[in-house]
């Protein structure tokens, strides 16, 4: 498996489309490859549930700033804390925050970090 051939990168980008995965760093021989994906989810007419995009510690909002109720499609509705690092739990679509775990609850890849009611 050569990194910098486009079969191998087309292939990394399927496996992190089908297991819902959003990037990954990979260094092999001196050569280091970054893949990002954008997952295109429809939105429901009810409630939805987010899952955590990692494992880590919930917050409701950044720590700089005020968390939001009401979010647009590609906005964090919450946030995990991994060691230094955040990572945002993007709305899928418009709509209005309904549920979320308290802060500093320890969520696995895929539990759910916030549930979204669709506008």
């Amino acid at each position: 498996m050569t990194l910098s051939d486009p079969k191998t990168i087309r292939a990394i980008t399927g496996w992190l489309e089908a297991y819902g995965l959003s990037s990954i760093e990979i260094e092999r021989g001196g050569t280091r490859v970054a893949i990002r994906v954008q997952s295109v989810q429809t939105a429901h007419a009810d409630a939805s549930d987010v899952g955590a995009p990692i494992a880590g510690h919930v917050l409701a909002a950044h720590p700089s700033r005020i968390s939001a109720e009401v979010v647009a499609a590609g906005e964090a509705g919450a946030y995990l804390r991994v060691g230094p690092m955040l990572v945002a739990a993007l709305a899928p679509a418009p709509g209005r925050i309904t549920a979320r775990p308290a802060d500093g609850t320890l969520l696995g890849f895929g539990d759910i970090a916030f549930t979204l009611e669709a506008q």
